[in-house]
């Protein structure tokens, strides 16, 4: 597992740790979807289900990407988004969900027993704040489609 970039982002309450996949597209998708195996393998032996984010340069490698994950998957979230001036916006597609966009602090996140990650109480429910179920699908109810 070689990421392209690691990062904790904290908004509005919420910690997210997430990887990052910067792909400027000169590699076949499936090369890409590939490189999940990585993070497979660190989510199934330290629990950490970080977010692997996919940072496309164009839409049509974005919809073959999600068209290509359809049907899999993954004991981690996976997100893509075309690059754009502002990551942190509601651009991120769940592969689970693609219709849907959140922003960064909405994507769903275990980091397992990660001690960087904050407290952030008891009452605290990640999910309930990203407007995903238990298992990162978008709640209809709770966030419409962007």
């Amino acid at each position: 597992m070689h990421p392209d970039g690691h990062g904790v982002w904290t908004a509005h309450g919420r910690t997210v740790g997430f990887f990052v996949e910067h792909d400027r597209g000169t590699e076949p998708l499936s090369r890409v979807v590939t490189k999940f195996k990585g993070y497979e393998q660190l989510a199934k032996r330290k629990g950490h289900r970080m977010a692997v984010l996919l940072w496309v340069p164009h839409r049509i490698r974005e919809a073959g990407l999600l068209e290509l994950m359809d049907g899999l998957t993954f004991p981690m979230p996976v997100a893509t988004a075309v690059h754009s001036d502002d990551p942190a916006a509601p651009i991120w597609a769940l592969s689970t969900h693609p219709d849907y966009r959140l922003a960064l602090h909405e994507l769903p996140a275990d980091p397992g027993d990660a001690d960087w990650v904050e407290d952030q109480g008891d009452d605290h429910d990640p999910l309930d704040a990203a407007g995903v179920d238990e298992f990162g699908d978008p709640d209809p109810d709770n966030n419409p489609p962007r």
